[in-house]
C-alpha cells in the first residue's frame, strides 16, 4: 500500500513543485526572523514582508493545481486524500508565513528599544529550534522520509517548554519595571506565534505520516485510516 501512495504523488509533479516553493518560502523567513534576533538588526525583516504576498499566490496556485488534477482524472479514494493531504500542507505553510509576519512585527518594536534585553537570547535559541523543527518537517513531506517527520513529532513539545520560560521571565521582568510591560508583551507575542509555527512543523509531519502511512497520529484514538 505504501509503494503504491508513493507512486500516486510522484505523479503529481505540479502540486509538488508548488509545495517545495512554499516550504522555500517559509524556511527564508523564519532564518530572516533569527538573523534578525541574533544581530539586533531589523533590516532583514523588511523582506518578510514581500514573502507574504508571494506565499498568498503560492497558495491559489496549489489550489488551483489539485483542483486541475481532481477534474483530470477518475481519481480513486487513495488519490483523492493524497490530494486533500497536500492541500492541508499548504494550508500550514501559508499559516506559518502569516505568523512569520506577526511575530517581524513585534521584533521590529524590540530592536528599537534602545537597552540591553537579556531574553533576546532565549529567543534566539527558540528560533533556531522552530528553524531546524519546519526545516526538518518540510524534507520529510518533499522527500517522503518518514524518519524525520517522527522526530518531528517528538521534538515540538520542547518549544513549548523553552516558550513558558521566556514568559515566566517575561513577566518578572514587568513586575520589577512597568517601563518594560510594551517591550514584554512583544516577546510574549513573538514567542507564542514562535511555538505556533512549531505546531504547525508538527502538523506537516503528521500529514507526511499520514500521506506515506495511512496513519492520523494526530489523535491517539485514530489509527489507521486508509
Amino acid at each position: 500500500m505504501i509503494s503504491m501512495i508513493k507512486q500516486q504523488a510522484n505523479d503529481l509533479p505540479e502540486i509538488k513543485g508548488i509545495l517545495f516553493a512554499m516550504g522555500q518560502s517559509v524556511l527564508t523567513s523564519v532564518n530572516l526572523i533569527t538573523e534578525a534576533i541574533e544581530m539586533e538588526n531589523s533590516e532583514s525583516l523588511t523582506m518578510i514582508e514581500t514573502l507574504e504576498p508571494e506565499l498568498d499566490q503560492l497558495q491559489i496556485e496549489l489550489d488551483a493545481a489539485c483542483l486541475k488534477e481532481i477534474k483530470k482524472n477518475k481519481n480513486t479514494k487513495k488519490e483523492l486524500q493524497y490530494i486533500w493531504g497536500f492541500l492541508r500542507c499548504g494550508i500550514h505553510l501559508e499559516r506559518i508565513g502569516d505568523l512569520c509576519s506577526v511575530v517581524a512585527r513585534h521584533l521590529k518594536k524590540i530592536l528599537s528599544f534602545k537597552e540591553d534585553i537579556y531574553e533576546l537570547n532565549e529567543v534566539v535559541f527558540l528560533a533556531k529550534y522552530i528553524n531546524e523543527l519546519i526545516e526538518k518537517a518540510i524534507m520529510s513531506l518533499v522527500e517522503e522520509k518518514n524518519q524525520l517527520a517522527y522526530e518531528v513529532m517528538d521534538k515540538e513539545k520542547t518549544t513549548r517548554s523553552i516558550r513558558n520560560m521566556i514568559y515566566k521571565t517575561s513577566v518578572e521582568l514587568m513586575r520589577n519595571d512597568n517601563g518594560y510591560v510594551p517591550i514584554s508583551m512583544s516577546l510574549v507575542f513573538i514567542c507564542r506565534n514562535l511555538a505556533r509555527i512549531g505546531e504547525l512543523s508538527k502538523n506537516l509531519a503528521a500529514n507526511t505520516i499520514f500521506l506515506t502511512e495511512g496513519k492520523d497520529v494526530r489523535y491517539s484514538h485514530i489509527i489507521d485510516v486508509l
